[in-house]
């Protein structure tokens, strides 16, 4: 934690749309590639190769352009004993409509915070109908890139009207990792005490079964602790428990922020 004297630090999710622009600008023997926008690489990418909307990385892509088109919000913890509360799981989920203060927005982790021990990321959140998932993050993205939507999604059974979180980070070794869990899951995650008990309450459906070793898998029953338990804190503070910009007399120092960006920061705190 840092000390009055100290500027504190924390780490921003890394956007996979940055990371494959700047790639191809890099390496790409087009002589007008520095000078290309974002949707023009893309467009240009996925023409190149087609089968690139089949893989998990476009889903990210998709939800990271949502994120933009929802205003770009990044909300930082006050500091790492609010995490610390948070996933105490002493919050309980209010009764009635699960919402978060923003339908997408990344949280900011303070620099090496650990849980249990595992280094949390800054990570990707989007909140969306479970059954209308294509129309709110894929199908505007389509649009986007000037692909034909495709005419429809496969989901996994659910409650009706269910809502589900998309939570994406980037490991260090594996690379993008999305996970993608509905609701009816929400509170027993918010209580769960320990990695078994997350790993049984989700089920590790297919999309997210991609052979995860306990650290990755950890990073998510954080991630997605972290989660429903700002939905709670939110819906019970009426938003009170978020402050625009940041509540220190200093700026932080956020780790690989990019300029070009221009994101809409707010600090929450209990």
């Amino acid at each position: 934690m840092a000390t009055k004297h100290e500027q504190a630090k924390y780490t921003l999710y890394p956007r996979m749309t940055d990371f494959l622009v700047d790639e191809y600008k890099k390496h790409s023997d087009d002589k007008n590639a520095k000078s290309m926008s974002t949707k023009e690489v893309l467009t240009k990418t996925f023409e190149m190769i087609p089968e690139f909307v089949k893989t998990m990385d476009f889903k990210i892509m998709a939800e990271e352009y949502f994120w933009r088109r929802q205003g770009s919000h990044i909300l930082v913890p006050e500091n790492a004993a609010t995490l610390n509360t948070l996933l105490k799981g002493d919050i309980s989920i209010p009764t009635g409509r699960f919402a978060l203060p923003h339908e997408s927005f990344t949280v900011a982790a303070p620099k090496r915070y650990s849980f249990e021990g595992v280094e949390m990321p800054g990570f990707l959140v989007t909140l969306m109908p479970y059954a209308k998932a294509l129309h709110y993050s894929l199908a505007p993205f389509y649009d986007y890139v000037n692909l034909t939507r495709p005419l429809g999604i496969i989901t996994d059974e659910a409650s009706d009207n269910a809502r589900c979180v998309s939570i994406c980070y980037r490991d260090i070794d594996r690379g993008y990792v999305r996970a993608l869990i509905v609701e009816d899951n929400f509170p027993a995650i918010l209580q769960s005490q320990s990695l078994d008990e997350f790993r049984e309450i989700v089920g590790l459906p297919t999309e997210n079964a991609l052979e995860l070793d306990d650290r990755e898998l950890s990073i998510q029953w954080v991630a997605f602790k972290v989660v429903v338990a700002l939905a709670a804190l939110d819906q019970n503070t009426e938003g009170q428990c978020l402050t625009p910009g940041f509540k220190a007399k200093t700026a932080p120092q956020l780790l690989n922020r990019r300029p070009d960006l221009n994101p809409q920061y707010s600090t929450f705190s209990v």
